[in-house]
């Protein structure tokens, strides 16, 4: 099923397992991070029913806008227990059928309102496109774990001294003012650029192959912040039918 395969090649790509990830530019082998998260389906529902995790309704579209509240939380599981990710192929209700993805940070007053979300598009899952694009599945859910673009505030020259305050706000991913492809450039501060970062718009060009420690780390806390907490306790691992005989450690 294409969306099991999609969940699979997502956390490839989070687990350094895409088949790209040792062929990362020289510059940034040293750099480069892991996620020790694997994301699954729920196995059991909000009622405690079994499930597959996988939900079907009429086709609907437009949940990249606030213009469907409504419909996105009538049909949401809690927000504190559940990542809720919904697949469409017109994602703002504009006729356009080639946006990708959208996705939102941590946001509190997002979960209590049951609008916390993904939504991507499914024509760009793995197995509906090519390899390299349907990565950018992995680009949201970095979003949904705080990451911002890398090329966020351009370049400027005066800003590398404040990496944790500007831009990205990690200060190991250079700064860019976007994707110019796969080949490596430098930026206004004459330092290689990092294209094949999975949070640059690099995944059209089939540039996607990793994220930097830095990235990990702030994706790390995010998953302390009050809107993701209680996703990985243990008790909720159990409560949605996605626990291992292991300790949850984060």
């Amino acid at each position: 099923m294409t969306i099991i395969k999609a969940l699979e090649k997502l956390n490839d790509d989070f687990h350094g397992l895409n088949k790209d990830f040792h062929s990362v530019h020289p510059t940034f082998q040293g750099s480069r991070s892991t996620l020790n998260v694997t994301f699954k389906l729920a196995r059991n529902d909000p009622n405690g029913n079994p499930t597959t995790g996988i939900i079907y309704y009429p086709a609907k579209n437009g949940y990249a806008t606030n213009a469907f509240n409504n419909d996105i939380q009538r049909e949401a599981w809690d927000n504190y227990k559940y990542c809720n990710v919904y697949i469409q192929l017109d994602l703002y209700a504009n006729g356009v059928l080639t946006n990708s993805g959208v996705a939102w940070y941590p946001d509190a007053g997002m979960s209590n309102a049951k609008l916390a979300r993904i939504v991507y598009n499914g024509r760009y899952l793995y197995g509906n496109t090519d390899d390299e694009f349907s990565s950018v599945l992995t680009h949201e859910f970095g979003h949904w774990l705080n990451l911002v673009h890398t090329f966020e505030g351009g370049c400027s020259t005066s800003s590398d001294s404040q990496c944790d305050q500007t831009g990205d706000r990690v200060c190991d991913t250079p700064q860019t003012v976007g994707s110019q492809g796969c080949t490596a450039v430098n930026n206004c501060l004459n330092k290689l650029v990092n294209s094949e970062n999975y949070m640059d718009y690099s995944g059209a060009y089939g540039c996607y192959k990793m994220f930097t420690a830095g990235q990990v780390a702030r994706m790390e806390a995010s998953m302390h912040h009050p809107a993701r907490v209680a996703l990985w306790q243990l008790q909720n691992l159990i409560a949605t039918g996605v626990a291992e005989n292991k300790t949850t450690k984060m």
